[in-house]
């Protein structure tokens, strides 16, 4: 049998006991197995991302996004008593020992690190946190990403960060690896706890080594060799997980706004988080435009719809399949707010530009769909569907996209609001934003 890869985008603490977990279950199961530790947490998730790796461990959040993809084998129970033998894990706000920080309320105005954007444990739990508190993104005076939840606790003893959210089981075996931890950090909150990261597989696996894997997680603590290495891990067992336990993770994530802005930004309104809910508002009538007039949908070609009698806007719909199949997919919102004194040869080139895009789109291999609204401003609100998250960062690189992207936008836009989400069931599901990038021209023209 051909050799099966396997990685793990979950904190690199814990990549010699996977290596080493990996091994018994090769031998377990006689299946070919080669753990993959790229040092790139990116190159780890192009992994999955392009079937290289068949399985692995996957943040729970990156999970919802790719559960089409992926069927879940197992999740660990740990070992210690505040996990109360259940596959839930915490996150752990953590601060310098010396620190005269000692409640979470104690942070407003501080600095923050995180490691991810798109972690569960560093990030999208704290926007959720913040949420409940009727805050955001500015209760942190500044906030930061570091890469990684080590770099975060690094920022942290640094003095660089007064505080950091850290996956409880990537900081317990911190400690282990270095005690001198114990004394230096101290916990201020404790978030969750919450579905913890399962072992995933491609859903295209053969069912033969589905259920072999499977069995031999979950029957790895029923012998000695076993119970060693889980121990050393801090597992007391796996057990079977199902997608629904990830459901709380998709309901704290669909509350995740979060903008990291300087001072001088948080003043400009283009930036004002309210406008976060008018662009999903918008969002959300293109998605839902697009569903109720799917049956008419015949062939692949540009539409103009309406819904509840509201103004028609252009759909181009590039792959109907994709949309009526109830897969996971990637969403982009494009916000531009129009420089209204940009001359008419910017405008000339905008609009053929856009044409260009379009006819572009048809031989992208990853585009679904595209939507273009005028909005009661004046301005156009931009929806684009793609069948995931690889697609967004291979369509800055296809021409001529990053010539609009960096050479017209800068004149015919005075500042951009791009946000990027999913739909976890396809159109069906409410468009959940994750990310938002902010960009403001007006300080970059050079004419």
């Amino acid at each position: 049998m051909q050799s099966l890869n396997v990685t793990s985008t979950l904190a690199g603490n814990m990549d010699a006991i996977y290596a080493r977990l990996v091994a018994s279950l090769s031998l377990r199961t006689q299946i070919p197995l080669n753990y993959l530790a790229l040092p790139d947490w990116a190159a780890r998730e192009q992994l999955f991302n392009t079937g290289n790796a068949t399985f692995g461990m996957m943040c729970g959040l990156i999970y919802t996004h790719k559960s089409t993809q992926f069927d879940l084998l197992a999740a660990p129970i740990m070992a210690a008593t505040r996990y109360h033998h259940q596959p839930v894990y915490f996150s752990d706000v953590i601060v310098r020992a010396d620190s005269p920080i000692h409640h979470f309320t104690d942070l407003r105005g501080k600095c923050w690190a995180f490691n991810e954007r798109v972690s569960f444990s560093g990030h999208a739990i704290v926007c959720a946190h913040l949420h409940q508190m009727g805050e955001t993104h500015a209760y942190f005076g500044n906030a930061f990403a570091v890469g990684s939840h080590a770099n975060a606790i690094r920022a942290v003893l640094a003095g660089e960060a007064d505080a950091a959210a850290i996956d409880s089981t990537v900081l317990e075996r911190a400690k282990v690896l270095d005690p001198n931890l114990i004394g230096q950090l101290r916990n201020v909150a404790v978030l969750g706890p919450s579905p913890i990261p399962p072992i995933v597989i491609q859903k295209n696996a053969p069912l033969t080594v589905k259920k072999q894997l499977s069995e031999a997680l979950l029957n790895m603590h029923t012998d000695l060799d076993g119970r060693e290495l889980l121990a050393e891990a801090g597992i007391a067992r796996f057990v079977a997980v199902h997608d629904a336990d990830y459901d709380d993770i998709r309901q704290k994530a669909a509350t995740t706004r979060w903008v990291t802005l300087s001072p001088a930004e948080r003043e400009r309104d283009f930036a004002h988080p309210q406008h976060t809910a008018h662009d999903l508002a918008a969002l959300e009538y293109m998605r839902q435009t697009l569903l109720t007039n799917m049956p008419n949908v015949t062939e692949i070609g540009t539409y103009f719809f309406a819904l509840n009698d509201q103004p028609a806007h252009r759909i181009v719909v590039i792959d109907p399949q994709a949309l009526r199949s109830g897969q996971a997919l990637a969403v982009v919102g494009f916000f531009g707010q129009r420089n209204w004194q940009c001359s008419n040869s910017v405008v000339t080139a905008i609009d053929k530009m856009d044409v260009e895009l379009v006819q572009g789109l048809f031989r992208f291999a990853y585009a679904v769909s595209y939507s273009s609204m005028k909005l009661p401003d004046g301005n156009w609100g931009n929806l684009i569907v793609l069948k995931d998250f690889e697609g967004i960062t291979k369509w800055r690189e296809v021409q001529p996209h990053p010539y609009a992207a960096d050479v017209l936008s800068p004149y015919f836009y005075d500042s951009v609001r791009l946000h990027w989400g999913t739909v976890s069931h396809g159109l069906i599901s409410p468009i959940t934003l994750i990310d938002l990038k902010l960009y403001d021209f007006r300080d970059q023209r050079t004419s």
